[in-house]
């Protein structure tokens, strides 16, 4: 359905596992699930936000009760909070301490870094920064990231005056960037 979603998963370590519900169907509720170090990261319109939102919770059955937003740990801001400014299209994991988002601001595509501090509480985001680019018009996006575990990303760039270009960028270090393909 286009207005309602429902994710169900099965725990692979469990000979007899059953499949359970993240989140049972409501009205007009879309969500998305991906897994992080024992966590859900959830897209999601709950609350009746006009785009996706980030929210976070356990990674159990029936979670919705739990789901809180994602905040930037050093100023208490919302990352993604559903509102017309910024929107979420899509998180991907890179091991433990880092995860990029895909989305639009400003009318454009963007993407975003997002650091976790790594130690005991893997949900606390401690940096969340937008890549930049020189020119005023562009279409990005990431690339093809096979590595779950990589310490760079590779992102898809043009614009009007650059062709399409493969890009690597090291999460610790964004303003390093090799072009890998013209």
């Amino acid at each position: 359905s286009k207005e309602t979603s429902e994710v169900h998963f099965l725990d692979l370590e469990n000979d007899s596992a059953e499949l359970q519900c993240v989140a049972k169907r409501r009205p007009k509720v879309l969500y998305s699930v991906r897994h992080r170090c024992g966590y859900w990261y959830i897209t999601t319109n709950v609350g009746g936000t006009p785009n996706m939102r980030l929210m976070v919770s356990p990674s159990m059955a029936n979670s919705e009760e739990q789901w809180v937003d994602v905040v930037n740990s050093n100023d208490g801001t919302t990352l993604f909070d559903g509102g017309y400014e910024r929107t979420i299209s899509g998180l991907t994991s890179f091991g433990t301490q880092y995860a990029v988002a895909t989305g639009r601001e400003g009318g454009l595509p963007q993407i975003w870094v997002i650091t976790y501090q790594d130690d005991d509480d893997k949900t606390k985001v401690t940096d969340f920064l937008q890549l930049s680019f020189e020119e005023d018009a562009y279409d990005v996006g990431l690339g093809a990231n096979y590595d779950s575990q990589a310490d760079s990303v590779i992102i898809a760039y043009n614009s009007l005056v650059t062709p399409i270009s493969s890009i690597r960028i090291p999460l610790a270090d964004l303003s390093r960037r090799t072009v890998l393909k013209e």
